[in-house]
């Protein structure tokens, strides 16, 4: 039924703009996700961009040289295809609290050190950062940043 302020013929058709802009919004969540997937594929710093499902959509060549997966990460989960956690530090119950977790399923920014296992076993210490990736309306994933800590020397 139309608005009653509308002159609308019997038959004619109505279009609810509203609806309209819905998609056109979701669409734009879309491309949003899609421009930093892109950003971060190509980036030379180490950094990977995940979704809400909390799957690996990107990651920088720079990023896997530091983590050496054992996989290809794009379409898995973050842990453990991306990060092979090996610290329950970042466990709290059953989930996961790695930085980029933490943005997607919070909100807001955070960072840890982790220690992860690259596919050659060999351990590494890294510094993680993770940032929420938004529109207006929502969560759309999260950029995630990497640091390698290496050891002082002589220690």
């Amino acid at each position: 039924m139309p608005p009653r302020d509308l002159d609308v013929p019997p038959g004619g058709l109505v279009i609810d703009l509203r609806l309209v802009a819905d998609r056109r919004a979701d669409h734009q969540d879309e491309s949003r996700l899609y421009s930093w997937i892109a950003q971060a594929r190509e980036a030379d710093e180490p950094c990977f961009v995940i979704d809400t499902d909390l799957q690996v959509r990107s990651v920088a060549a720079a990023a896997l040289a530091i983590l050496q997966p054992a996989q290809q990460p794009v379409g898995q989960r973050i842990v453990p295809a991306l990060f092979d956690l090996v610290d329950a530090d970042l466990l709290l119950g059953d989930r996961w609290q790695l930085p980029p977790i933490v943005a997607v399923r919070a909100g807001h920014h955070a960072r840890a050190l982790a220690r992860c296992r690259r596919a050659d076993g060999v351990l590494i210490s890294v510094d993680v950062v993770g940032v929420p990736l938004r529109d207006r309306r929502r969560i759309v994933g999260a950029v995630g940043f990497i640091s390698q800590i290496h050891p002082a020397p002589g220690s």
